[in-house]
């Protein structure tokens, strides 16, 4: 399993933010991020990683430590 998956879905749940809201803060289109949070891609670019961190108001390395 990919930590940003893991560690994602985690700060979502913390948040309780959508991952419709997510997508709306970021301009990531949804079905991307959801892909972001299924086993069919593990790893998001790092400028993508970097808009979604901050738009959960984390630090891009804690979404992707294990």
């Amino acid at each position: 399993d990919s930590a940003f998956k893991n560690n994602l879905r985690e700060e979502l749940n913390y948040q309780g933010i959508t991952v419709k809201e997510l997508a709306s803060k970021t301009g990531i289109p949804y079905p991307t991020i959801s892909c972001y949070l299924s086993s069919r891609q593990t790893m998001p670019p790092a400028d993508i990683a970097v808009k979604i961190s901050k738009a959960l108001n984390v630090l891009p390395f804690e979404l992707l430590i294990p």
